[in-house]
């Protein structure tokens, strides 16, 4: 393994005045910067869209609690597809809305799971979806219009085949370019597939930090569901992927504390990849927090929250 460090080149506070309160950021998802910098969030607590500039400042806010045109039902994630273009997910719909957060067009998907995050490339969106149920979809394809899919990558296995875990089974990906690279928070390897669903490389290996898994039987949930959730409590999970300076690959881990109430809830840890060869070059490096975003060359992450500003610290990442 490598040596590898974080280097904080930049701090941005968001402006906490009453009106700008934001009362939970729920992952990476939730948070997109747009093309000139400015930064877009989801929150899921007050079911608002909240825009900041590139300096903090709020310039922005729409939505409420609601089903019906700008209303939502617990925003899970954000996503910028064009200079006056901003997906918002929640529920099963998706609701598109211009740079001013005026609603555009919204479109509910009856027959499928909620979305949990989108990503954009050449005119389409890959959709990350959350499933209750033990078998579907873990990433679709769209057409950045928001319309039917056109295809569907990373299928979920059935709960007898995969391991399944209550409230984490989830997709982690990350598009780049004509490739998407991603797998689920509990499974590996990962994948790197084209976007016809191609798988055309696996990589990666758990690190030591995420602990051993252990797949229950169902009838330890039916009859204890505390036992169930201190299970859930006792393994990491992959949180996040990010491409960094095209030759690396960040992948996020999210280990919970152990201890219910705990101070803090969880950590992050993070392994580096190269790119091209996919060899691991560095495991279990401790973040400062959850990774947001990559912007501007910049590794952003989630440093401090209320009753502190939201801030989020820009790192250039180094590795020797």
């Amino acid at each position: 393994m490598r040596p590898a460090s974080l280097e904080a080149v930049r701090t941005l506070e968001l402006d906490k005045s009453d009106s700008a309160y934001i009362g939970e950021i729920v992952s990476h998802a939730s948070v997109d910067f747009g093309p000139a910098g400015d930064l877009v969030i989801g929150d899921r607590m007050s079911s608002r869209v909240l825009r900041f500039t590139p300096n903090g400042a709020l310039a922005a806010i729409a939505g409420r609690g609601g089903e019906g045109p700008g209303e939502y039902e617990g925003i899970w994630g954000v996503g910028w597809e064009t200079e006056d273009r901003i997906w918002i997910l929640d529920a099963n719909r998706t609701t598109r809305l211009d740079s001013a957060l005026s609603l555009v067009d919204m479109r509910t998907f009856q027959s499928e799971p909620w979305p949990q995050d989108v990503q954009f490339t050449g005119g389409k969106a890959v959709v990350g979806t959350y499933h209750s149920s033990n078998q579907g979809n873990a990433l679709q394809i769209r057409p950045g219009s928001g319309g039917e899919p056109l295809g569907s990558l990373l299928p979920y296995g059935p709960l007898s085949q995969e391991p399944y875990v209550l409230g984490e089974y989830r997709p982690v990906f990350r598009v780049v370019g004509d490739t998407v690279i991603g797998g689920s928070t509990v499974t590996y390897p990962h994948k790197i597939m084209n976007l016809d669903g191609e798988i055309l490389a696996e990589f990666g290996r758990p690190p030591p930090s995420l602990g051993e898994m252990r797949v229950p039987a169902l009838a330890e949930f039916a009859v204890d569901i505390r036992a169930g959730n201190l299970w859930q409590r006792s393994f990491g999970t992959t949180s996040s992927m990010w491409v960094v300076h095209d030759s690396l690959i960040v992948v996020e881990h999210r280990r919970p504390h152990p201890e219910m109430g705990g101070i803090p809830v969880a950590t992050y840890r993070a392994d580096i990849y190269d790119r091209w060869t996919l060899a691991k070059l560095v495991e279990d490096m401790e973040l400062p927090g959850r990774i947001m975003a990559w912007h501007d060359d910049l590794l952003w992450i989630l440093t401090d929250s209320p009753p502190a500003p939201w801030t989020f610290t820009g790192f250039e990442v180094r590795v020797q």
